[in-house]
């Protein structure tokens, strides 16, 4: 039997996080920054940052020029590690073997599983549901 696996990329983590943690700051323009090539960049950017216009890699002068209203936090990647080690340990009732996919996603070997959700594609709505509840 071929392995079979699926992959989950949770392209927002740090965004998510802040989301299900009620953060007020995400109710308008809001990005997390990181350094890159000596300057504060954006990182992740919200629905309301992309719609003024804003884009990933931007520094923070740049994008405050186009939206002087962005509010930014530092990247905290232990944080998201945490959060995504979490998420591992949670993922164990959708599979016994599950890899870690730094910085923002997991691997999980459904060889032999996914016939109990009904098939792969049942498996994969299954999971996304779960994810976005």
């Amino acid at each position: 039997m071929a392995k079979r696996v699926m992959s989950i990329w949770l392209a927002q983590l740090p965004l998510d996080r802040r989301a299900r943690l009620g953060d007020e700051r995400l109710s308008g323009p809001f990005a997390i920054v990181s350094e890159i090539k000596n300057a504060l960049r954006l990182t992740h950017i919200n629905e309301l940052a992309r719609r003024e216009g804003l884009r990933p890699g931007l520094s923070i002068p740049d994008a405050r020029a186009i939206c002087p209203q962005l509010l930014t936090e530092l990247a905290d990647p232990m944080r998201e590690d945490l959060v995504l080690r979490a998420l591992r340990r949670w993922s164990d009732k959708l599979s016994p073997v599950i890899a870690l996919n730094k910085p923002d996603g997991l691997y999980l070997d459904i060889t032999g599983c996914a016939h109990l959700f009904g098939g792969e594609s049942a498996m994969a709505n299954h999971t996304r549901q779960r994810f976005t509840d």
